[in-house]
């Protein structure tokens, strides 16, 4: 052993060696040490909560607290038409969808505030023999609280031979889903 350590091309090896030994566990020592400094300095570990407030309401006398709309008395053939407002108010980037549940002895139109009709999705899993259950995108922005205004209008399926009894029906109910985009 003692001719080992004094050979010189030894020596150069283990000094190399040696230097490479410590220089690897150090810079183990500084990854395990300092990765918590490092992964905060490459990006925020928080995640922005999806903030929103929608509040839906009625500009109808017909329109009662729960939410529910009727027909009072009405002709039957005559059209029928609910106001309804959505205030809203996003923090983040928002796919909001208005869901309307409409009384099936009614047809309807939906329309917005520029009076232009909006295409309603059919809900099959919701609708059933007394109510049609749709949906629509609302289109939203982000920031201060904004306002859309929209108009349903309602006729009743009316059938001349059939005799109508002149009673009021629900058939107007609003509500909303609201799923964060990222």
């Amino acid at each position: 052993m003692k001719e080992l350590l004094q050979n010189k091309v030894f020596k150069k090896n283990l000094k190399k060696w040696l230097v490479m030994y410590i220089g690897v566990i150090a810079l183990f020592t500084t990854i395990i040490t300092y990765s918590k400094y490092m992964t905060t300095m490459m990006g925020s570990s928080e995640a922005k909560v999806a903030a929103f407030d929608i509040n839906i309401n009625y500009l109808d006398n017909q329109c009662i607290s729960s939410n529910n709309c009727n027909t009072g008395y009405y002709r039957p053939t005559s059209y029928i038409e609910y106001y309804f407002t959505v205030d809203y108010m996003f923090d983040v980037k928002t796919d909001v969808f208005l869901t309307v549940l409409i009384n099936n002895k009614f047809d309807f139109e939906i329309f917005d505030e520029n009076n232009e009709k909006i295409t309603v999705t059919k809900n099959t899993e919701k609708s059933n023999d007394s109510y049609y259950c749709g949906s629509f995108k609302m289109p939203v922005t982000i920031g201060s609280r904004k306002t859309s205004k929209y108009k349903i209008r309602v006729k009743y399926k009316y059938d001349a031979d059939k005799n109508i009894t002149n009673e009021p029906y629900n058939i107007v109910k609003v509500n909303y889903s609201a799923k964060q985009v990222q």
